[in-house]
């Protein structure tokens, strides 16, 4: 494995967007909350990537919960 693309659905009519790909275990979402009082739940999946293209399948969906401040 060279990197890891992990891509978000924030149920904004976009579908699944890319967030990064990156070779570190850690990410932080650089996407702006939703407005103050507001919940939104945001799906992220990840697969792998070498030199050659992807490798595998997509990861299971994982579901987080994010409010705005």
């Amino acid at each position: 494995m060279e990197m890891t693309e992990i891509q978000a659905d924030r149920a904004d009519g976009k579908g699944w967007v890319q967030v990064t790909k990156t070779m570190r275990s850690e990410m932080t979402d650089p996407f702006p909350l939703p407005a103050p009082g507001v919940a939104q739940v945001w799906r992220y999946r990840a697969i792998f990537h070498d030199a050659t293209g992807l490798i595998g399948k997509w990861s299971d969906v994982v579901q987080v919960t994010v409010a705005g401040a």
